[in-house]
């Protein structure tokens, strides 16, 4: 795809994606005044490490074995 087709195409999704707001009853302004849900970065690495945590265990065990010891 060429770069004129590429920007083409990325205004064609804006141009539907306006459209859909439109018919929504929504503007663009709507959007942006949503506050935003922000993850504690504390809280964000400590479930990364479960899932790290996770993953180890699946490697040297079978998954159905780490999902029994979740469990109890």
């Amino acid at each position: 795809m060429t770069a004129v087709n590429l920007e083409a195409s990325r205004q064609a999704v804006v141009e539907a994606a306006l459209v859909l707001l439109e018919r929504m009853g929504l503007t663009p302004a709507d959007l942006a005044a949503v506050p935003q849900l922000r993850t504690p970065v504390l809280a964000h690495m400590l479930r990364a490490e479960s899932v790290a945590a996770l993953v180890d265990l699946t490697r040297t065990r079978p998954a159905s074995a780490v999902i029994e010891q979740a469990k109890a």
